[in-house]
C-alpha cells in the first residue's frame, strides 16, 4: 500500500496538470470506503498535499461551459429603418399579429413560431424612454432568443435556456449605463441544479458582457460524496452588491441519515465597477469567500479543489476534539485518496 500512496503523491505533486478532476465520486466507491482505509497519518498528508498544489491548475475548466454560454451570444449591429421601427413599436401595444415582421428582423427563430406561440413573443424596456434600451423575447421551447435593441439598432441575438421561464432585469449604475441581467439553468432535477447570473452592459461599442456569477446551486449526497447548496441574491445595484448563503457537507460514515457540516455561512459582496477591464469585479474583504471557493459550488467543480480551498478547516477537524466530525473529514478524505489510488490519480 505504501508503494501506491507514493504513486499517488507523486503524480498529484509533480504532474498536477492531471489532477484537476475527481469531479464526483459515484456511489459505489463511497460505499467501498468504509471497508478500505489508509491510516489517520497517510490521510493527514494526503490533506496537506492537496493543500499545496496549484489552485488555478485545480480550477481549470470548471468555468468553461458557463463562460462560453456567458460570452458567445451573436452580434447583430442591424439598424431597423424607419417602418421596421415604427412597425415593431406597434406590436408592443398589444397581442403580437404581424408575423411577417417577426419573420423579417429575427429570421433565425420567427419561422418557428406558430399561432399558438404568438403570444409568447414578449417585450422587456429598460430605460425611462420606452423604446430607447429594450428587447424581444420569442420562444423556445424552455428557454427563449431574446433579441436586444438601443434605439432603432438591433444589438445583439441570445439564446437563453431557462427551463422555467426567463427571468429578466435591470438596473442603471453608478456611471450612468443601463446593466441587464437574467437567471441561465444548467441543469435542474432532484437535489442537483445550477443556475447563474449573467449581466450585460449596454454601451457605446454594443451590450457587452460584464459579470457571470452563480446564483444558485445545490447537490446531494445520493449524486457524490460531498454536499453542498449556494444561492445568491441581488441586494443592491449601485454599486451592485450580492449576497451569498451558502453551505458544505460530508456524511457520517455510520450514519447514513446524519451529516457533518463543514461550513455554513453568509457572505455580501460589493462587486466594483473595472472601467479599463469594462467588467465587474467581486471585493471579498469582510467575507469568508473568495472566487476559488465559490467554484467548489459548480457541478462542474472537483474535489481538489474543494480540499485546497478548504484545508485549513479541515485540518483544525482532524487535530480537534470532535470525534464524530474528524470521523466524517477522514472518511471523506479516504473516499477522494482511494479513487485517485484506483485510476492512478487522475481520470
Amino acid at each position: 500500500m505504501k508503494l501506491v500512496i507514493l504513486f499517488v503523491f507523486t503524480f498529484i505533486l509533480v504532474s498536477c496538470k492531471n489532477v484537476q478532476v475527481i469531479k464526483t465520486v459515484p456511489v459505489s466507491e463511497k460505499q467501498d470506503s468504509i471497508t478500505y482505509k489508509y491510516s489517520d497519518a497517510e490521510l493527514g498528508n494526503f490533506l496537506d498535499s492537496i493543500g499545496r498544489l496549484d489552485t488555478e491548475i485545480l480550477k481549470r475548466d470548471i468555468t468553461s461551459s458557463s463562460d462560453s454560454v456567458f460570452r458567445n451570444h451573436e452580434n447583430i449591429g442591424r439598424t431597423l429603418s424607419t417602418t421596421e421601427f415604427e412597425a415593431l413599436k406597434k406590436e408592443d401595444a398589444g397581442h403580437i399579429s404581424n408575423y411577417d415582421l417577426l419573420r423579417r428582423l429575427f429570421p433565425k427563430d420567427a419561422e418557428y413560431l406558430n399561432e399558438d406561440m404568438m403570444s409568447g413573443v414578449i417585450f422587456y424596456h429598460f430605460s425611462k424612454n420606452k423604446f430607447g434600451n429594450f428587447a424581444v423575447e420569442l420562444p423556445g421551447g424552455i428557454g427563449s432568443y431574446v433579441y436586444f435593441f438601443s434605439g432603432n439598432k438591433l444589438l445583439a441575438r441570445h439564446s437563453i435556456y431557462h427551463k422555467y421561464g426567463l427571468e429578466m432585469d435591470s438596473f442603471v449604475n453608478e456611471n450612468g449605463k443601463t446593466v441587464i441581467y437574467y437567471k441561465v439553468n444548467y441543469l435542474s432535477g432532484t437535489d442537483v441544479f445550477q443556475d447563474n447570473y449573467n449581466f450585460y452592459m449596454y454601451a457605446d461599442e454594443g451590450l457587452i458582457p460584464v459579470l457571470n456569477e452563480l446564483e444558485n446551486s445545490n447537490l446531494g449526497f445520493e449524486w457524490g460524496t460531498r454536499s453542498y447548496w449556494l444561492e445568491s441574491t441581488i441586494a443592491g445595484t449601485t454599486p451592485l452588491v450580492i449576497k451569498m448563503v451558502y453551505e458544505q457537507k460530508v456524511p457520517y460514515p455510520e450514519d447514513d441519515d446524519a451529516e457533518y457540516t463543514v461550513v455554513k455561512d453568509s457572505a455580501i459582496v460589493t462587486y466594483n465597477w473595472d472601467n479599463i477591464a469594462k467588467q465587474y469585479t467581486p471585493d471579498f474583504s469582510d467575507t469568508n469567500l473568495n472566487s476559488n471557493i465559490i467554484l467548489t459550488y459548480y457541478l462542474n467543480g472537483n474535489e481538489l479543489l474543494f480540499i485546497n480551498t478548504h484545508h485549513k478547516k479541515l485540518k483544525e477537524v482532524l487535530q480537534g476534539n470532535d470525534v464524530d466530525a474528524r470521523k466524517a473529514v477522514l472518511d471523506y478524505l479516504n473516499t477522494i485518496m482511494q479513487a485517485y489510488s484506483k485510476n492512478g490519480g487522475k481520470n
